[in-house]
C-alpha cells in the first residue's frame, strides 16, 4: 500500500516522516514550485513537538526557534495580569516552541530529502524534478561555501557542520523570500492582500480605493476585514493585516510600531432622519440627545469613547448599542433612533444620497477625528501592498470632505 499526502505543508511532510519511520510507503504532492519562509510565528505546544521530537527533530527545533518558557499577560497599561509556565517548565516532557512557520517547514523538508536517502528519491516522493531539488540544495553550499549534506554511493545525510549552521541557512533563506517580494515576484498564482479595517473608512475610501486597484491588480485579491482599532493593530504587528485603516481622535497616540499616514479630518456629528425633530436645529446641543433613543457604538469602538466623554456618561435612559458605523446607519433609517459618527462615514453615503438620513454638527465641540492607514514600519511591503497603500493615499487627497 502506497499513502498519496494532497500538500507538503507542515502537516504533510510530518506524515510523509512519520509514514516513513514506520516503513510505510508514501508520496507528497505539492503545487508550489519550491519551498520558501513564508508565513509568521507560530508556537508549538507539547502535544505537538512531542510527535517532532519522536522523529528526531528536537536537536533541530532547538536551534532554529525560542524554546517558550511561560506566557506573560498585561493590560494595555503595561500593568502584569497573569502568568502561566509553559512546556517543560510547566511539567511536560516536551518543550514548547516558538518558531518561524517557514523555518519549521524547512525543517521537515530538509529530514524528508536526508531520510529518504537520495535525492531521486526524494524528489520522486516530494514529487519535484531530482534536478531542480539538487540544484536547490548545492546553490545554498555554493552560497556558504560549505558542504550541508555528505553524499556518497549508499545515499545523503546531513553534515555536522550543516546540523550547526542551520538556524543561519534558515534565515538566509527567509532573506532571499523577502527580497523576492520587495521586488514584486511572485510565488503564487494569485496573491492576497488582507485590508483591515473600521466601518467608518467603507464608504468614503474603500470601496472606491479596492475598484481602482481591481484595474491594474485583477490577479490579486483583496480580503477586507472589519474590526476594532486594536483588533487591527494586533494582526497588522501579527502579519495577518498587510493594511489598517482606524480612526483616533486628535492628540491620541500612534502604536510605535506602526507607520501611520492621516487620510480624511473631520469632526463628529449627529447622524439622524431627515424627518427627526433635531434635523430642523442648525447644531445639536449634548443635552438634545437625551430627547430621542441614542445608538451608541459598542465598547472597543472610538465612537463609544467619544459619546461618554461627550455626555460625561450620562446616556439616555434608552439606548441601543451597534456593532459599527455601518449598522448605526442602517439602524437610524429604520427609526430606530440618532447616533454619533465622523462627518465622513455619512457624507456620500448611499442612504444619504436617497434622503433616509442626514446629519447636524455638535454645538460647541471642536474635537477632529483622523482616519489614518497603517502598516508595519519595519518591514518591506510587497509591490501590490505598496500600490493599494498609495491609491489609498491619492483618494484621500481628492476626497471632497
Amino acid at each position: 500500500m502506497t499513502v498519496m499526502i494532497a500538500g507538503g505543508g507542515i502537516a504533510g511532510l510530518t506524515l510523509a516522516l512519520s509514514l516513513h519511520r514506520a516503513g510505510v510507503p508514501c508520496h507528497v504532492y505539492e503545487s508550489a514550485p519550491e519551498v520558501g519562509a513564508l508565513g509568521v510565528g507560530i508556537n508549538l505546544l507539547p502535544h505537538a513537538t512531542r510527535l517532532l521530537c519522536e522523529l528526531g527533530l528536537e536537536d533541530d527545533l532547538a536551534r532554529a526557534s525560542v524554546t517558550t518558557a511561560e506566557s506573560v499577560f498585561y493590560n494595555r497599561f503595561g500593568q502584569f495580569i497573569y502568568r502561566e509556565p509553559l512546556g517543560r517548565f510547566a511539567g511536560y516532557a516536551w518543550p514548547q516552541f516558538s518558531i518561524h512557520r517557514g523555518y519549521l517547514q524547512r525543517i521537515l523538508y530538509d529530514a524528508v530529502v536526508a531520510r529518504l536517502g537520495s535525492f531521486r528519491r526524494a524528489a520522486e516522493e516530494l514529487h519535484v524534478s531530482q534536478p531542480a531539488l539538487s540544484e536547490s540544495v548545492r546553490s545554498l553550499e555554493r552560497e556558504l561555501g560549505i558542504d550541508l549534506l555528505e553524499r556518497g554511493r549508499h545515499g545523503t545525510t546531513v553534515s555536522d557542520s550543516g546540523r550547526e549552521l542551520f538556524p543561519h541557512i534558515l534565515t538566509v533563506l527567509d532573506s532571499v523570500d523577502r527580497l523576492r517580494q520587495a521586488a514584486g515576484e511572485q510565488h503564487r498564482s494569485i496573491r492576497m492582500i488582507r485590508v483591515g479595517t473600521v466601518s467608518t473608512a467603507m464608504v468614503p475610501l474603500v470601496t472606491p480605493a479596492i475598484r481602482q486597484f481591481r484595474e491594474t491588480h485583477r490577479a490579486t485579491q483583496v480580503e477586507i476585514i472589519t474590526a476594532q482599532q486594536d483588533e487591527i493593530h494586533r494582526a497588522i504587528l501579527a502579519g495577518g493585516f498587510d493594511l489598517g485603516l482606524v480612526n483616533y481622535l486628535e492628540g491620541d497616540d500612534m502604536p510605535p510600531g506602526l507607520g501611520s499616514t492621516t487620510l480624511l479630518r473631520g469632526r463628529p456629528v449627529v447622524c439622524m432622519r431627515p424627518d427627526s425633530a433635531l434635523a430642523s436645529l442648525a447644531a445639536v446641543r449634548a443635552t438634545d440627545l437625551h430627547t430621542e433613543p441614542l445608538i451608541v457604538m459598542r465598547s472597543g469602538y472610538l465612537m463609544h469613547r467619544f459619546i461618554h466623554r461627550l455626555m460625561q456618561g450620562q446616556l439616555p435612559g434608552f439606548s441601543y448599542s451597534a456593532d459599527g458605523a455601518e449598522m448605526g446607519k442602517l439602524m437610524v433609517a429604520e427609526g430606530l433612533g440618532i447616533t454619533v459618527l465622523p462627518d465622513f462615514s455619512i457624507a456620500g453615503d448611499p442612504l444619504e444620497q436617497r434622503g433616509v438620513i442626514t446629519w447636524r454638527p455638535i454645538a460647541g465641540d471642536d474635537t477632529q477625528v483622523k482616519l489614518v492607514i497603517q502598516r508595519v514600519r519595519s518591514l518591506r511591503p510587497t509591490r501590490a501592498v505598496r500600490d493599494l497603500h498609495q491609491i489609498f493615499v491619492e483618494r484621500a487627497r481628492g476626497y471632497p470632505g
